[in-house]
């Protein structure tokens, strides 16, 4: 595999890292590994935070599919954040999508960190 061929499922998500956080280490989760971690979605800004699991109960995410959900985190060594959650309506549902916490939402004249996932069968 070439790592310079990107496959149709790949997904690229684009963030902004805070300064204190560029050499932090990244990790994929599932919400039944974070607990009651906070989330704060772009629309919400400047509001509290909301637990992960009030947030896909908002987005409408069936019961049964809420604790395998995707979360990409962030650890500095002493805490860990998320990034982004992948929001999916159904097993079924090949087009889901992300949704990146408010503080890693890029903005004009910053710079930003790619990531790229690559999904593996």
């Amino acid at each position: 595999f070439d790592v310079n061929d990107q496959l149709e499922s790949d997904t690229e998500l684009i963030i902004k890292l805070p300064p204190k956080m560029e050499s932090s280490s990244l990790s994929m989760k599932r919400v039944k590994d974070v607990g009651n971690m906070k989330f704060l979605p772009q629309w919400r800004k400047g509001r509290s935070p909301i637990k992960i699991k009030e947030l896909l109960r908002g987005q409408k995410i069936p019961l049964h599919l809420r604790d395998e959900t995707s979360v990409l985190c962030i650890s500095d060594g002493s805490e860990d954040q998320i990034v982004a959650v992948y929001i999916q309506q159904s097993e079924e549902d090949k087009n889901g999508k992300w949704i990146i916490h408010s503080d890693f939402e890029p903005t004009k004249g910053n710079r930003v960190t790619r990531i790229t996932l690559v999904t593996s069968n």
